[in-house]
């Protein structure tokens, strides 16, 4: 596989894991979204993934995102507040994976999902902002 499959395989499987296990975020707590976008280089490469899910009445925005850039990341889950038409407001990141530790697979999206649920499902759902 080269180095541009790979690329293509580690995207894809990006968004379609995150917009399969964090479903949740519509479902159960009526989150918008998603809204998907990406950050390119001006070659057109797509260097990173961003989704992102909002409650404008709960004032939270969730943006799960991906960097593929070599000075990049990896994996960041922010959970946003004091949202305003501009911008997602204030972020707090919960979870994070280097780029170098993630699988083609992306495997580990699902573990992440779980625990934000479990571990944020207040913030979430608007209350008990983390300081």
């Amino acid at each position: 596989m080269t180095l541009g499959q790979e690329h293509d395989l580690k995207r894809n499987n990006f968004i379609y894991k995150t917009l399969m296990h964090f479903d949740y975020l519509i479902k159960e707590f009526n989150y918008d979204g998603p809204e998907i976008t990406f950050g390119k280089q001006k070659n057109g490469t797509i260097i990173s993934d961003y989704i992102t899910y909002s409650n404008i009445d709960k004032d939270r925005a969730i943006r799960i995102s991906n960097s593929y850039h070599p000075v990049d990341y990896g994996f960041e889950l922010k959970i946003y507040h004091k949202l305003t038409e501009e911008n997602l407001g204030e972020s707090k990141m919960v979870f994070y994976m280097l780029k170098e530790k993630q699988d083609l697979e992306q495997d580990y999206i699902h573990e992440i999902s779980n625990q934000l649920k479990e571990n944020y499902s207040l913030v979430i759902d608007g209350a008990n902002w983390i300081d």
